[in-house]
């Protein structure tokens, strides 16, 4: 038998990424696109809205996946907070404003509960330098205000109304949060009512946008009903284009991690989806919007982004297992639909090497070559006894992969030998045509 192969669930490669104390790049780089892709769903939660009930059944399960589901709420914490810094950093450097932004967390090299520790910390950073923004831009927006309203509206009475208003946004994103209204009458309390659930990510348009419906109900109280109305619609609307924005944020910032760009650098993405990162800036810069088409769009570029740093964190854990098991890597290879390895053992003694390669499904592919020609019954003894022992090393490492969770199966190809290596035969060759994919790049394994 030359030829077995490992069927890996998504599932299980996220779980081995989340099981380590501290994470490594590659570890980081799965559980990072896996938490953007459930921003898709709604299914990230709120930073640091873990909860007693959470770690009551975290309680119930084994100390690994109990730390796999700590770290994949830790990763969503970090797409969501991270988007959001970047989001104030666009509104800051739009306006001008020289603040002191926090720097993105990173997931890696830290316990999980040191990376929660941060995550808390620089929300409230962060929350600080969007009220510094605030009272930065503070006379800008009241003057883009001023300059939108009919000038029998931009009385004095009126502006200072809108400067309170103003300060009730500001004071939002003090700690203690939900400030009572504090305006002088009814029409301005029910006004900073409705200010009170704008999107703390508005930018200047939208701010300017909702002061000015403010500044005419402060204007003409007798109709201030219908402009209650329209405040109200601005505001949702406001708030809708801020949830996608968000959203594209979230998408954008995981795309550009360090960590993940460096699983994605050899591999473009799909042509329907190229420029999908430059229209995703465009919605984060706050120029274009969310459109049905750019978010199904964002959405795939999500998933092939998750293939391919599953494909790669397999492919490294696979290396890992071979080498234990006494596997020398000699290549590691990235060709546009599959990570892989050739390895080969001292006990071979260069008769024989094996190419190892993860497919865009996760699955993990793998078969025994022969370097030269042999015959003979001897030769086709240890044809079969290296089979062999390639097969069981592959179930070994099916058993590290799936750590009781059933997601990984090996699937081996009785009663056939290796296949004779070509000396002219590409680097690594998947096993489905003669040549290696159009972009293979083989890079020695000097570990």
């Amino acid at each position: 038998m030359s030829s077995a192969g490992v069927v890996v669930l998504p599932v299980a490669v996220v779980a081995a990424a989340g099981a380590a104390a501290v994470l490594a790049a590659a570890n980081a780089a799965v559980l990072l696109v896996d938490a953007a892709g459930s921003v898709a769903e709604g299914a990230v939660r709120a930073v640091g809205e873990y909860g007693a009930r959470l770690e009551e059944e975290l309680a119930a399960l084994a100390e690994a996946e109990a730390n796999a589901v700590r770290w994949r709420c830790a990763a969503a914490d970090v797409v969501g907070l991270n988007a959001r810094i970047r989001l104030v950093q666009r509104r800051a450097a739009g306006s001008g404003a020289h603040v002191g932004l926090p720097p993105p967390v990173d997931l890696t090299g830290h316990p999980v509960e040191e990376i929660r520790r941060r995550v808390q910390e620089t929300e409230r950073a962060l929350l600080a330098a969007q009220r510094e923004v605030d009272v930065a831009v503070a006379e800008r927006e009241l003057a883009a205000m001023v300059a939108a309203l009919p000038p029998a509206a931009a009385t004095p009475d009126t502006l200072a109304a809108v400067r309170a208003h103003r300060e009730a946004l500001t004071r939002r994103h003090a700690p203690e949060a939900h400030p009572a209204a504090v305006g002088s009458g009814p029409v301005s309390q029910k006004v900073e009512r409705v200010l009170a659930g704008l999107d703390p990510d508005a930018n200047a348009d939208e701010r300017t946008e909702v002061l000015r419906i403010a500044a005419l109900a402060a204007a003409h109280p007798g109709e201030s009903a219908s402009y209650l109305r329209a405040l109200r619609a601005t505001v949702r609307e406001a708030n809708a284009r801020n949830t996608r924005r968000r959203l594209a944020a979230e998408w954008l910032t995981t795309l550009e991690d360090r960590d993940v760009a460096v699983a994605l650098t050899w591999n473009a993405p799909p042509d329907p989806l190229r420029g999908t990162v430059a229209r995703l800036r465009e919605v984060v810069d706050g120029t274009a919007d969310l459109t049905p088409e750019l978010r199904r769009d964002g959405t795939a570029m999500i998933l092939w982004a998750g293939e391919m740093v599953r494909q790669r964190f397999t492919r490294d854990m696979v290396a890992r297992v071979l080498r234990d098991e006494g596997y020398t890597v000699d290549a590691e290879v990235d060709t546009p639909h599959t990570a892989g390895v050739r390895v080969s053992r001292a006990d071979w003694h260069g008769e024989h090497t094996a190419d190892v390669w993860v497919d865009g499904n996760g699955t993990i592919h793998g078969r025994v070559l022969r370097e030269f020609a042999a015959t003979g019954d001897e030769a086709e003894l240890r044809d079969r006894a290296r089979c062999d022992d390639f097969a069981e090393h592959l179930t070994t490492l099916a058993g590290r992969i799936d750590n009781g969770t059933g997601a990984a199966q090996v699937c081996v190809d009785h009663g056939r030998r290796p296949e004779h290596r070509h000396r002219d035969a590409p680097v690594f060759d998947a096993g489905t045509t003669d040549t290696a994919a159009p972009g293979t790049r083989a890079k020695e394994a000097g570990r």
